[in-house]
Formats: C-alpha cells, sequence, structure tokens
C-alpha cells in the first residue's frame, strides 16, 4: 500500500526507512516484518478485532510458506551467485541465480551471440567482469561453470571494490554443484 510520498503524506526519510525495510524483506530477511505482523496479530486479537488477527496470521504463514520455497541451500545463510552457462551453435546464455540469506531471490539470463570464436572459460571471463563491473552490491562467493583464466585477477578486483573478500569457486562436488548444474541446465 502507498504511503503516498508525492502528495507528502510521508516525509522523504520515511519513505527512505520503508525503502530499504522492501529491499531488505525482498533479500530475504523476514525476521523484521515478522516481528511486526506477530506484534500487530497480538494486538488485534487482545482488542478482539479477531478478522485482523486472522489476517495477519495468515501473512506470516505466507512468510515461512515463501521462505521455505525459496530455501535452496540447507542451513546456509550466505549470500552468493551461482553462474551457469550453455554454449551452442556459435552461441552462449549466462544463468545467474542470486542467492541472499540461502535464499534464491532471483535469476537472471543473459544471451550472447557473438560467441562464436570464445572458449567456454573465455565467454564466462568477460562476462564476469562485465556484469560485475555494474552491480551496485556484491556476494561474498561467486560459483562459476567454467574455472576462468584471471580468476585471481578478477577476485582482487571485486574484493577491493567491495571492502571484503570476494571469493570465486569452481564446485567440483556435492550440493554446490547440483546448484551449478541447475544454473547450466536453465541456460541451456
Amino acid at each position: 500500500q502507498c504511503d503516498a510520498p508525492c502528495i507528502g503524506n510521508i516525509s522523504k526519510a520515511e519513505y527512505g526507512k520503508s525503502v530499504e525495510g522492501i529491499v531488505d524483506f525482498l533479500d530475504g530477511n523476514t525476521k523484521t516484518v515478522k516481528k511486526d505482523l506477530e506484534t500487530r496479530m497480538k494486538e488485534a486479537a487482545e482488542n478482539l478485532e479477531f478478522e485482523n488477527a486472522a489476517k495477519y496470521r495468515n501473512l506470516l504463514s505466507d512468510i515461512d510458506k515463501m521462505n521455505q520455497i525459496q530455501r535452496v541451500t540447507g542451513q546456509d545463510e550466505g549470500n552468493r551467485d551461482v553462474i551457469g552457462m550453455a554454449v551452442r551453435e556459435g552461441a552462449a546464455v549466462v544463468q545467474i541465480f542470486f542467492i541472499r540469506s540461502g535464499r534464491l531471490v532471483g535469476r537472471e539470463h543473459y544471451y550472447m551471440s557473438e560467441a562464436l570464436n570464445e572458449t567456454p572459460d573465455g565467454i564466462l571471463n568477460e562476462f564476469v567482469k562485465q556484469f560485475y563491473s555494474g552491480v551496485p552490491t556484491l556476494p561474498k562467493e561467486i560459483w562459476l561453470s567454467e574455472e576462468i583464466g584471471e580468476a585471481d585477477l578478477i577476485e582482487q578486483w571485486l574484493s577491493k571494490r567491495a571492502g571484503e573478500r570476494i571469493r570465486l569457486l569452481f564446485p567440483k562436488r556435492g550440493e554446490k554443484t547440483g546448484l551449478v548444474k541447475l544454473a547450466c541446465s536453465n541456460a541451456a
């Protein structure tokens, strides 16, 4: 529901705080929202407003269901991007899964028709440099389907941009491999 900042019903600072909360929620951090809904539900029940209490209870249940569907990495709460690629007939598709707080919060794919003379690791190497030069925030880990030649340099560059260590990983077994294979399958 809109707070109507365009007509001055809410200050710029309050609106900014509201937007930050929404972004935080979409990134998978639902604790604050759940706590607020629980408080509202209890207040509604104490005031004998049972229909409102039921509405808040249902919203809490929906958040729990959403969290169960989004959880893709067990108990791991890390932030990472998982990148898979498929190359066929001179074209390539790169698929990225955005995992925040252990939840899949989004995915994107990029089609590259000019990949004819490139090797898979070369395509991925260039893609990583281009893609991460334009993103405002970086995950702590980037899982890639192919080992890339400039991995050490790219790690250093990304770490410097983020102000903390960013790791490029090339999973070969276990749960990490499953997510990378899924990204590759989606790309194909």
